[in-house]
């Protein structure tokens, strides 16, 4: 089996959330934050054939990376990271040394409050973020984004206008932290929130996280979530 290379890309966001992964069997897969204030749900073109543990996801894709033209054939205790000359034999991890949990099932119906974010947006939010080393990313259902540190009052502050929804119900005050934002795949996505604090990132390219807000920071119709 080759893997694509949207799905190593898609691998490579994995270990960037978490070092560790359990994936398979199947098309979906989804890992989460030590933290578990980041969830995220990728659906591949690739059907594993059975659930796959890696302790080091990131050292798992240098061994793909380093042997040009790989292939991997996935068995019950290693995968065989091959090319016409090499291979390289990748044990699995225990599942019990991974620090995951199980797959679950959220209903995005229960999602609100949602608004546009385009690629271009994202990137240009994260980079004025670095500038100024900003620790939130609020959305404010007056139609603006702003990255800031709202635990400090003279930071300088950067704004971006997107249109507010018309049929908006709530008042919101909804903030993330940059950290968390930053580790998300640069693309468009459809943001949404709900009452409980509960970001979602619905992707264009079949790629879903769930990131929960700043709850210190944040606010629907002027109370504290």
């Amino acid at each position: 089996m080759k893997l694509s290379t949207r799905t190593i890309n898609i691998l490579s966001n994995f270990a960037l959330i978490n070092q560790s992964a359990i994936l398979g069997p199947g098309k979906s897969i989804q890992t989460n934050s030590p933290a578990k204030d980041i969830r995220v749900y990728a659906t591949i073109v690739e059907d594993l054939p059975l659930e796959i543990c890696i302790y080091d996801l990131k050292n798992f894709l240098s061994v793909m990376k380093s042997i040009e033209e790989s292939s991997v054939e996935f068995g019950k205790t290693e995968a065989i990271i091959s090319d016409a000359a090499s291979s390289c034999q990748y044990r699995y991890a225990s599942k019990l040394v991974i620090r995951t949990v199980e797959p679950k099932t959220l209903n995005n119906a229960n999602f609100s409050i949602s608004l546009d974010l385009s690629a271009e947006n994202l990137k240009k939010l994260l980079k004025m973020a670095s500038i100024l080393s900003s620790v939130h990313v609020l959305f404010d259902s007056k139609g603006t984004i702003t990255v800031t540190d709202l635990g400090n009052s003279s930071i300088n502050v950067f704004s971006l206008d997107f249109p507010a929804a018309q049929d908006q119900k709530f008042a919101y005050k909804l903030a993330i932290t940059v950290e968390n934002l930053a580790k998300i795949l640069l693309q468009s996505y459809k943001v949404s929130f709900d009452a409980r604090g509960l970001c979602s990132l619905l992707g264009e390219n079949m790629v879903t996280y769930y990131i929960g807000v700043d709850k210190n920071f944040s606010t629907i119709d002027g109370k504290k979530i």
